[in-house]
């Protein structure tokens, strides 16, 4: 969440957490995927604390530059939100929303290696999380805990006096129905399970962003409707772009398709911050996993042809 104006109707503030969890051994990217699909399965909402003792993939470091050394990796759409809990406003405040581009750096004697991460290290893409906080830009690296999520992974936090529930289940379904849209003929993306990671245009990234939001927090699907809303009147600087409307409504339209599948867990990390804004990401193997596992392929069938026996 990067807030644009300082006039802000905010009666919650995100509790601090208390970061747990066992350690593990180092995690190639084979492990990671079977961890992945393997954990954060939930049959009911868990508190953020609970979450973190028992799903921590480990910890990395990660640092963000200001908005005007690049810190939006396709620029950004402006748009006015807000936040409801029981027909009451709790939120509402203009911000910029789109894809991130952030750096990462490993943590010594820390499991989890961030070559894992798409694109790069160096170059990682993001989206926001929270409403609740601010991304911690130009700050440095900070540290981070990783947390894997699932198809049934619900997590509540408490906001000041009020809880609020995150259905990360319900992102990975509208994850999954907008890479299917976004190969469609009119966007012409190639990138397969990365699209949301692609956006070629502003208002295509800001829409991406708003409907992770909208799929975290809301169940109407509707962005001007329901627990999270965004404006739909105002200057062209608090409404989201109509062509960002358009995709949001077709892969919404796409999610209630009995055949939409949604992007797996093994394909989204969750970057939980103390004190500041929770990020989302994607996970790869790591390159020298994938020169190993292919090493290992060219070893067996070299062995198999030797084994073989002659005509």
């Amino acid at each position: 969440m990067i807030r644009i104006n300082t006039s802000i109707k905010k009666k919650t503030r995100q509790a601090s957490t208390t970061v747990g969890g066992t350690s593990m051994p180092a995690l190639g990217s084979t492990a990671l995927a079977l961890l992945l699909s393997a954990t954060g399965v939930l049959a009911n909402p868990v508190t953020v604390d609970n979450y973190i003792d028992n799903s921590q993939l480990g910890d990395v470091d990660i640092q963000f530059p200001s908005i005007n050394d690049g810190l939006f990796t396709e620029g950004h759409d402006s748009v006015q939100v807000s936040f409801f809990i029981n027909s009451d406003k709790v939120y509402d405040a203009r911000v910029y929303a789109g894809a991130l581009g952030g750096e990462t750096q490993a943590i010594d004697n820390n499991p989890f290696d961030p070559a894992t991460l798409y694109r790069s290290s160096d170059d990682v893409i993001f989206y926001c999380v929270d409403l609740f906080n601010d991304l911690l830009m130009n700050k440095g690296f900070k540290k981070y805990v990783v947390l894997p999520v699932d198809d049934d992974t619900q997590v509540t936090s408490s906001e000041g006096n009020d809880t609020v529930t995150r259905d990360f289940g319900k992102v990975l379904e509208f994850l999954g129905a907008l890479n299917s849209v976004l190969q469609t003929d009119k966007y012409q993306l190639t990138h397969g399970d990365q699209n949301w990671l692609n956006p070629t245009k502003s208002w295509m990234s800001g829409a991406i962003q708003v409907g992770i939001w909208e799929s975290l927090y809301d169940e109407t699907m509707d962005i001007f409707d329901g627990n999270f809303q965004v404006s739909a009147s105002g200057g062209g600087n608090k409404k989201l772009d109509p062509r960002g409307i358009d995709l949001l409504n077709l892969t919404f339209t796409q999610m209630e398709n009995e055949n939409n599948n949604s992007l797996s867990g093994s394909k989204v990390l969750w970057f939980q911050s103390e004190n500041g804004q929770d990020l989302l990401a994607d996970p790869v193997p790591a390159p020298g996993s994938v020169v190993l596992l292919l090493g290992g392929l060219l070893l067996l069938a070299s062995a198999s042809r030797r084994r073989s026996p002659i005509n």
